[in-house]
């Protein structure tokens, strides 16, 4: 083709049952590319509106593979894959500059507690450089402990200072953060999102949509694939 996208690379056949990751799985056969469908689901486009912001995609905003999620702090199913899916993405493809994440806030209204706790997230740009994610991290990491009562400020307690989570509760209660949530939420309604957590994987002009309950194994030869030269 010579319309400038990026070409799809030659036919490989895969499975994963070809590499010992340490249980059994289903075999499952890859078609190539950006179309490869590793357990993906259908292409899902959506255009960003224009007052959105964009969060940051760490570690490198110029990475060729951008893998996005669409999550909910409350949410246990998300609370799994940040937990065995994105911090080993992380550790494996964040030093290369390869692969990046970008974390979209998408409160679900079944959720008491999750709008609060993802106002409680995007304020920890308050902090500085990565303030959103170390937020997020530790929202994950003690989502049992504030999932029922809401109590945020108790649960976070152990993971930052009295001022820092006196400035997260301040930032957490302004009208910006509340437009900025609603922005995010405004991407995820383009793109069709509709439960979480929802993830794609973009490269180049394609936007693929891949399950939640996806193995990490597999997850991670998906991306090694899109990366290689």
């Amino acid at each position: 083709m010579g319309n400038g996208r990026p070409q799809p690379k030659a036919a490989h056949a895969a499975s994963i049952a070809d590499a010992p990751l340490g249980r059994r799985a289903p075999t499952i056969r890859f078609p190539t590319v950006l179309g490869w469908v590793l357990l993906l689901s259908a292409s899902a486009f959506g255009q960003r509106p224009a007052s959105a912001v964009e969060p940051a995609c760490v570690p490198t905003a110029g990475a060729a593979v951008r893998v996005e999620v669409f999550s909910d702090p409350q949410c246990g199913t998300c609370r799994q894959f940040y937990l065995e899916n994105l911090e080993p993405l992380l550790d494996d493809f964040g030093d290369t500059g390869e692969v990046c994440v970008v974390h979209y806030l998408f409160p679900l209204r079944t959720h008491a507690h999750a709008r609060e706790a993802s106002l409680y997230a995007l304020a920890g740009g308050a902090l500085g450089a990565g303030g959103r994610e170390r937020v997020l991290d530790a929202l994950f990491r003690s989502q049992d402990r504030w999932a029922d009562d809401g109590d945020l400020r108790s649960a976070l307690a152990t993971a930052f200072s009295t001022a820092e989570l006196d400035l997260l509760a301040e930032r957490a209660a302004t009208p910006e953060l509340a437009a900025q949530l609603e922005g995010e939420v405004a991407v995820a309604r383009g793109r069709r999102v509709s439960s979480t957590p929802t993830v794609f994987v973009v490269h180049g002009e394609e936007r693929q949509s891949i399950p939640a309950t996806v193995q990490y194994p597999l997850l991670r030869r998906y991306l090694a694939h899109l990366v290689e030269p």
